[in-house]
């Protein structure tokens, strides 16, 4: 693995013409020192990163009281999602638009933190969102 490492380093410095032909290597070295452990240690499967940064990315990325914050009305329609429902039959049972699920829809995501369909309906199911409790 540390052999096709170095020749996709060496590549990838070979290609930028700032570096003389003398210079090129240094790179090279710096590049491999860098990035070597933390290759390693994914093949260790640790972290490959700090794990101070990886407990504030993960952190940043969770959103346990987002539900909180959630307005009665998106707390239905995010229920709706986690059981599956299309946004034509969730906009027929609210009687709304389907136009007005998605303005929705797109707080919903912009709250919890996700990015689609599936992530907020998986979000609901693991926080509990149901069409019971909205």
């Amino acid at each position: 693995m540390e052999f096709v490492f170095r020749i996709l380093l060496w590549a990838f410095w070979t290609e930028n013409r700032e570096f003389s032909s003398v210079d090129r290597r240094k790179p090279l070295a710096i590049a491999s020192l860098k990035l070597h452990p933390g290759i390693r240690a994914v093949a260790r499967g640790e972290s490959p990163i700090d794990p101070k940064a990886a407990r504030e990315l993960l952190s940043a990325r969770r959103t346990p009281n987002a539900a909180a914050t959630l307005s009665a009305r998106e707390l239905e329609v995010l229920a709706m999602v986690g059981e599956g429902l299309p946004n034509k039959l969730i906009a027929r049972r609210l009687a709304i638009s389907e136009k007005t699920v998605k303005a929705h829809l797109t707080s919903v995501y912009r709250q919890i933190g996700v990015t689609d369909r599936t992530q907020a309906a998986l979000w609901a199911r693991r926080n509990g969102v149901t069409a019971d409790e909205s």
